[in-house]
């Protein structure tokens, strides 16, 4: 089904609940007697694990289509995303430079009392404070939050769910070596197991604060629980890059 969609068929809502309620609206005769929820876990399984749905631009699309596919491929190979920010006057973080980094801007963080750092800032402040270009494709990985996951930050950052959405949080203890390396799997990681039913922030605050833009128009599906608002009703924070 999902191949032979074209055009604006292709594009599904962003979130797991509302694109599934879509779904369901369209009637498809193998998700008949299927509930929601049902259809929830489908739409799950299809991001997280099969890789039938991928982003783009907010949207879910055929995997084949989406921004997903290119920065699994790109982190395959360590290179750029070619989608992504390109700021051909900084330099690319290197996993020295990113370590060293991070660490600087949680120690501002807390100095200033900004502490904790949203996720969703963080390659703005490695671009204004660091002069770095921080991709985490180049490094190995799809998304931010796996790369800050990454048993290579575990000595300085961890990754929780507060309030105010996901949160980069100073690593306790004060050892300043990195975790020795395993040549068997260069991109282990220490993830966090975060809820299905959670909402996952935009790692660019760019990107937050374009679906906050009160220009952009109003969504034929209501918004998702958990969720942050914004003042015109929009959703802020949605079940992103799950």
């Amino acid at each position: 089904y999902l191949e032979s969609l074209t055009g604006e068929d292709m594009k599904l809502p962003g979130g797991r609940y509302s694109c599934a309620r879509a779904l369901v609206e369209r009637r498809l005769p193998f998700f008949e007697g299927f509930s929601l929820g049902r259809v929830c876990h489908i739409v799950q399984l299809a991001v997280s694990q099969r890789k039938l749905l991928g982003y783009l631009q907010g949207a879910l699309v055929p995997y084949g289509h989406s921004q997903s596919k290119v920065k699994d491929e790109c982190a395959l190979q360590q290179q750029v995303c070619a989608g992504a920010r390109e700021l051909s006057h900084l330099r690319l973080a290197t996993w020295d430079t990113a370590r060293a980094s991070m660490r600087e801007i949680l120690a501002a963080a807390v100095l200033d009392g900004s502490s904790p750092v949203p996720i969703s800032s963080v390659k703005r402040l490695f671009r204004t404070r660091c002069d770095l270009e921080l991709s985490e494709t180049t490094l190995g990985h799809t998304k931010l939050t796996d790369l800050l996951q990454d048993f290579r930050f575990s000595d300085i950052c961890t990754v929780q769910l507060q309030a105010q959405g996901y949160m980069v949080v100073p690593a306790t203890g004060d050892d300043d070596k990195p975790p020795a390396s395993n040549p068997e799997a260069p991109n282990q990681t220490q993830r966090v197991v975060f809820c299905e039913d959670e909402p996952l922030c935009f790692e660019d605050d760019e990107a937050e604060t374009s679906v906050e833009s009160s220009s952009s128009p109003p969504s034929r599906y209501p918004c998702l629980s958990p969720s942050v608002l914004s003042k015109n009703g929009t959703v802020g924070k949605i079940v992103h890059n799950t």
